[in-house]
């Protein structure tokens, strides 16, 4: 959070106000808050407030813990342009730059996609026509199913809630809709806790359920990063290399299809790099791995784009899970589709093979914003022995 703010701030030199929502003083209490305005020069603070959910709303009854608080956040601010940031966003540009998306400006709630990930435990689409049954089977094919009509599966996450973009003068019912589905006893005790990733699925289901306008974004992820692999060999472009190094690193990377491994990455409507989710690590905090590569830092100079959700085909992605019984053979046929994410445990994490646009490289201005957020969390945050 206080990289979060520190990016904002100080890095994009934004004075867009913040308001940092918590559920009561068990979560963010007096010192931390103290904390987060003390690593800010006087000048630099601007308008930053702390909402405690607990004065609005009685927590027990609206079940506001963990993920869940994030819907209840949007209505205790008093600000009618939400942005909802989780604390591991990493800001590529400016934050005012997010409600600029077209899809913002047309219905006042925009939405981001997550990554294909085969379904395997349970069928998001039954809710999704529970909520909402009179959702054409064509719409639930579009959230849901890829890689065409017969090979295709369903994905088990549809929506990457790391930031959502709502406008509450315009989409008030959308949002009191994901908080009534929240308290839902039926949903948070047997749907959500077992089966959903945190609240990612409610905001667009909620949004359909009272066919409440709001679109995703163009773009599908992608990946940002400095580390290449093969699954077999792993080559990391320090902090230091010079762009030299790096060039012909990323030269033989695209030429032998290496695929590339970092924090989950999202586009503006040109597709353009715009935020990340995930935080600074190589890895996901709360994952475990096999090696200490993955306790690096992600350097943002790399990246692979998802692929555009209006024009571009995308693979079957069971193809990703099953590369490791075929070898190599099977990986390297898969260069030129999109959203092949493929699981590497060493790193705990998933690496994104390269689409017919290989690995590009990060406009220079938003990499070096971005590595001095990266630098900042090392530097004046961790407190371990990780180091860039």
């Amino acid at each position: 959070l206080k990289t979060l703010v520190h990016t904002i701030r100080v890095i994009h030199q934004s004075r867009i106000p913040i308001r940092v929502v918590f559920r009561d003083d068990n979560d963010l209490d007096e010192s931390t808050k103290s904390s987060i305005i003390g690593s800010l020069e006087p000048e630099q603070i601007g308008d930053i407030q702390f909402i405690d959910l607990s004065t609005y709303f009685d927590l027990d009854v609206a079940q506001i813990k963990g993920w869940n608080l994030k819907a209840f956040g949007i209505l205790a601010v008093a600000e009618t342009q939400v942005a909802v940031m989780d604390a591991d966003v990493m800001l590529l540009r400016p934050p005012a730059e997010l409600f600029e998306a077209k899809g913002f400006q047309r219905t006042g709630a925009l939405f981001y996609h997550d990554r294909i990930k085969p379904q395997f435990y349970w069928n998001g689409d039954v809710l999704a026509k529970w909520l909402q049954p009179k959702l054409t089977a064509d719409k639930l094919d579009k959230l849901f199913r890829f890689g065409g009509e017969f090979t295709g599966v369903y994905t088990e996450q549809v929506q990457e809630s790391g930031i959502v973009l709502i406008d509450k003068k315009r989409r008030s019912l959308g949002v009191w809709a994901v908080c009534l589905i929240f308290g839902r006893i039926d949903i948070r005790k047997y749907i959500q806790n077992d089966h959903m990733y945190g609240d990612k699925e409610m905001y667009w289901m909620a949004f359909e359920a009272i066919e409440e306008p709001y679109e995703f974004s163009r773009y599908f992820p992608g990946v940002l990063g400095g580390l290449l692999t093969d699954f077999n060999v792993n080559r990391n472009l320090p902090f230091g290399a010079d762009d030299a190094d790096a060039r012909v690193m990323r030269h033989d990377a695209i030429s032998s299809s290496y695929a590339l491994c970092g924090r989950l990455l999202h586009f503006d409507d040109s597709g353009v790099p715009l935020w990340s989710n995930g935080g600074y690590m190589l890895k996901e905090d709360d994952w475990s791995s096999i090696e200490g590569l993955s306790e690096g830092a992600v350097n943002p100079v790399w990246f692979i784009d998802g692929g555009d959700s209006q024009t571009e085909d995308f693979a079957n992605p069971w193809v990703a899970r099953i590369r490791s019984l075929f070898g190599q053979w099977l990986y390297r046929t898969m260069k030129g589709q999109n959203q092949v994410w493929s699981p590497y445990p060493a790193l705990g994490d998933e690496c994104l093979s390269q689409n017919t646009r290989g690995i590009r490289e990060v406009p220079r201005d938003i990499s070096e914003s971005s590595r001095q957020a990266v630098q900042y969390y090392f530097g004046n945050v961790l407190t371990t022995s990780n180091s860039l």
